[in-house]
């Protein structure tokens, strides 16, 4: 019965020598099935001695895991990149107007053809722009007269300025002399001129009332008749009668005069003096400020006739624009080629012009093309621009154009980033094949690195610690594995290159040791 027990375990040793790992893993279930037979008849027959023996199934302490040894192999780097053809002679037609930007197209010449220099590729419709433009001329005639004007009203105020500054002086001088004059000599002409008025009438019913006595008395002693004694007599009380009423009328008048009239008559004369001298300061402010203001109004009107002459100029030249013309012979493309990527940024619904669409200023619309001189353009990230270096040849193929595989060469890496964190790289080539065009796109393939004897491990027995800082693996020494530091390169077809701490030969484990 105990060789019985023994043959599993013999039988085991057996196969961990002849196979490999995975197929001793296999064995060995093979062999603990068959062990595990043994043992259910051996219990059915003797139950109580079994439970005191040891287990066949456990591993003694020698047991060596599996290993795997460093070997040399090539290590292959290539890098693709996705390219754009482009032409290396490019001309952008670039609307450009400094007015009009009510831009519909009229004619345009179709996306793809051959066009020669000076050729006119668009039109766009002039009606609505000539009716501004005759409106500006008008405009600009108009300013030119309204500056014409002002020019002549601002020579006039320099001529007449000195004049009417000499008038306010002389204005006011007189104004005082006058009141001055009123004061010293009319206003007491006046109050004697209301007296001696009163007094001439006073004295005029004096002497007609003399003159009606004297008539009387005297009639009393000649010989007239009564008739006419009558008619004198009358006649002289009528003059008394009068000369009373006038002398009524004038003690009315003169008091009104004296107290009244010549009183407010030198208020009057002191407010016109006050007045007068007002205008006068008036005078002296605005007109230096009429003299500023017309000078100022005069360059306004300058300025608004040049605006409006630069504005019809500028109209004008926009004219000329309304017909744009090829700058190159070449093939013209609708839209612009930014780094080999053809885009459409005229306003345009389609990819190509049509009649009737409306564009945009200050955009590139077409581009025209020299189609024999081509290169490629790609975008890399940081990662590929570090490691691709000009001078490397490219192999590139085109889905555009099955079967046709040509070379490249990079010509140029741009140092720094051109878009974020893109940067720009250029191949050159050698012979342009046929079929290729701006625009297409391109697989351009390239080795980066080449080792042709490089150590090399499986990458999953290589480890690391501190997130990726520190790389070791597990030698299997005096029955026990053993840390080793080692120093890796590039990864290719799921092994890693070791560039120090390891040998070609030496034996590590293929997996990481468990904790016993």
């Amino acid at each position: 019965m105990k060789r019985l027990q023994t043959l599993p375990m013999l039988l085991l040793l057996t196969v961990m020598l002849a196979f490999p790992a995975t197929t001793i893993r296999a064995a060995t279930i093979n062999c603990r099935s068959i062990q595990e037979q043994q043992e259910a008849g051996q219990k059915e027959a003797e139950a109580p001695a079994a439970s005191d023996e040891k287990p066949a199934e456990e591993k003694t302490e020698d047991e060596k895991p599996s290993t795997i040894k460093a070997k040399t192999a090539p290590i292959l780097a290539v890098e693709t990149l996705v390219t754009r053809a482009e032409s290396q002679t490019s001309h952008e037609i670039r609307i450009d107007m400094d007015q009009w930007t009510e831009l519909e197209v009229d004619e345009v010449v179709s996306q793809g053809a051959t066009v020669k220099s000076g050729q006119v590729l668009l039109k766009f419709d002039t009606e609505k722009f000539d009716e501004k433009l005759a409106e500006s001329r008008l405009d600009m005639q108009l300013a030119e007269l309204e500056r014409a004007l002002a020019e002549a009203a601002n020579d006039y105020a320099e001529r007449t300025w000195e004049m009417d500054r000499e008038r306010a002086e002389t204005d006011w001088a007189e104004t005082r002399d006058d009141i001055q004059f009123w004061m010293d000599v009319r206003k007491q002409m006046s109050i004697e001129s209301a007296k001696r008025s009163l007094e001439n009438s006073e004295h005029s019913v004096e002497y007609a009332q003399e003159e009606l006595d004297q008539l009387e008395k005297m009639y009393d002693e000649d010989e007239l008749t009564e008739e006419s004694e009558k008619i004198v007599l009358e006649r002289t009380q009528r003059e008394l009668e009068d000369s009373q009423f006038w002398l009524k009328r004038n003690r009315i008048e003169t008091d009104r005069e004296l107290s009244v009239e010549i009183p407010r008559m030198e208020q009057q004369q002191q407010r016109q003096l006050r007045r007068g001298e007002l205008d006068y300061n008036k005078a002296m402010i605005d007109l230096p400020a009429a003299r500023k203001r017309r000078e100022i109004e005069y360059e306004k009107s300058r300025l608004t006739h040049e605006k409006a002459v630069e504005e019809f100029e500028k109209l004008n030249t926009d004219r000329e624009k309304m017909a744009i013309r090829a700058p190159a012979d070449g093939v013209l493309y609708h839209g612009e080629f930014d780094r080999g990527t053809w885009t459409n940024s005229s306003g345009s619904k389609l990819r190509s012009i049509q009649p009737d669409d409306k564009l945009g200023n200050d955009v590139v619309v077409m581009t025209i093309v020299d189609p024999a001189r081509l290169q490629l353009r790609c975008d890399m990230t940081e990662a590929q621009a570090a490691q691709v270096r000009a001078g490397t040849t490219a192999h590139v193929t085109s889905p555009a154009l099955p079967g046709v595989r040509f070379n490249a060469t990079v010509q140029s890496v741009s140092p720094f980033p051109v878009d974020g964190e893109t940067y720009d790289c250029v191949l050159s080539l050698g012979e342009k094949p046929d079929g290729l065009r701006p625009g297409m796109t391109c697989e351009a393939k390239l080795v980066v690195y080449e080792q042709p004897r490089a150590v090399v491990v499986p990458s999953a027995s290589v480890f690391t610690d501190n997130d990726g800082i520190s790389h070791y693996v597990f030698l299997w020494n005096d029955n026990k594995p053993e840390r080793r530091e080692v120093v890796t390169g590039r990864e290719h077809d799921s092994h890693t290159e070791i560039l120090g701490g390891l040998n070609a030969g030496d034996e590590i484990l293929e997996s990481r040791p468990d904790n016993k």
